[in-house]
């Protein structure tokens, strides 16, 4: 497979033949605008081709001037790679880094929708073979057992004896979200995201005192595919393996907010419990993998526009089995939950 250095950050990268070369810069970590969403308009992914053979874009030379084009220069989102290349990115515009430090909302207190209990169970012998689960439910007050999901029954077993059945249960309801080592005061995580077209933040917080925590920020890696809602939409409405594009794209850079925040606390992403997503109409249907097509046409129609609670692993987020994601109801296909 050929490979590609990228001067002057010193990265570099080996792709399939056939590769686009602004993907490329993009999966080895160096940003490249393209506001055009690859349509070798706008110019901006202008990169200079010091070793390797790339030919001229055939009826795309009008961002480059000819002496540019002889100089080497051509615009990565119209080059398929195909041998070794060495380039040089300094001529093209960088993807903002976008760092957020503070973060401010309404005042609000805490509901206690997601809460910790600490457990001491009973040990089981030949006089008590209540199950794991009954037994859990015998610690909660509960008359029936509690939901749960099929990736954490499985490991149930293990984490009660792991922890010599002293344990925190994390419910939601009448559902445990996730087991953790017994804790005396133990606190709930959770984390709210506001999904920009430019930039992507996320806040983590306290959810039994609703104490802010932790801030990160990301620009929003969606950028390879158009600065616009409607360039990222045409992309996405090529066919499925485009819209899970788009949505792998924005979950990545949903968990490396939401591990940076962890790692500010001393806490790991799987004890985050809660999470909350806004953002326009469209970052909303990419965010769930919806298909966003309609949207840009008339009349405009979204998929959904009520508020959607899912399992946070549902959409890919490196989250806990039991991890629910709430997707801000929209109003119209370009008014959305950020403005909600």
């Amino acid at each position: 497979m050929p490979h590609v250095e990228i001067r002057p950050s010193g990265k570099s990268i080996t792709v399939p033949a056939g590769t686009n070369l602004l993907e490329a810069c993009h999966r080895a970590g160096v940003g490249i605008s393209a506001s055009c969403g690859g349509k070798g308009l706008c110019g901006k992914c202008r990169v200079r081709i010091i070793e390797g053979s790339v030919p001229e874009h055939a009826g795309y030379e009008h961002p480059l001037s000819r002496a540019e084009i002889e100089a080497g220069w051509r615009l990565a989102c119209l080059v398929k790679v195909g041998c070794d290349l060495v380039i040089d990115t300094n001529g093209s515009e960088p993807v903002r880094n976008i760092i957020i430090t503070d973060f401010h909302g309404v005042e609000a207190t805490a509901d206690g929708a997601v809460k910790a209990v600490p457990l001491e169970l009973p040990h089981p012998d030949l006089e008590d073979q209540t199950c794991d689960m009954g037994r859990i439910m015998n610690g909660l007050g509960m008359d029936e057992y509690p939901r749960a999901s099929l990736p954490l029954m499985q490991i149930l077993p293990s984490l009660i004896r792991d922890n010599d059945y002293r344990i925190t249960a994390v419910m939601y309801g009448d559902e445990i979200l996730g087991i953790e080592p017994y804790r005396e005061n133990p606190r709930v995580l959770g984390m709210a995201y506001d999904i920009g077209t430019t930039t992507i933040a996320g806040a983590l917080f306290d959810l039994s005192s609703g104490e802010l925590l932790a801030v990160a920020s990301r620009t929003n890696p969606q950028a390879l595919h158009g600065d616009d809602v409607v360039s990222r939409i045409d992309h996405a409405g090529k066919g499925k393996a485009e819209r899970e594009e788009m949505q792998a794209l924005v979950v990545g850079a949903l968990d490396e907010i939401l591990s940076e925040a962890c790692v500010a606390v001393g806490a790991a992403a799987g004890e985050v419990y809660y999470f909350t997503a806004g953002g326009n109409t469209t970052m909303h249907h990419m965010l769930l993998g919806l298909d966003p097509t309609n949207i840009a046409r008339t009349p405009f129609i979204p998929a959904v526009r009520r508020g959607l609670l899912v399992r946070a692993t549902h959409v890919g987020l490196g989250a806990g089995h039991g991890a629910r994601l709430y997707a801000l109801p929209n109003i119209s296909a370009y008014v959305g939950g950020d403005i909600v």
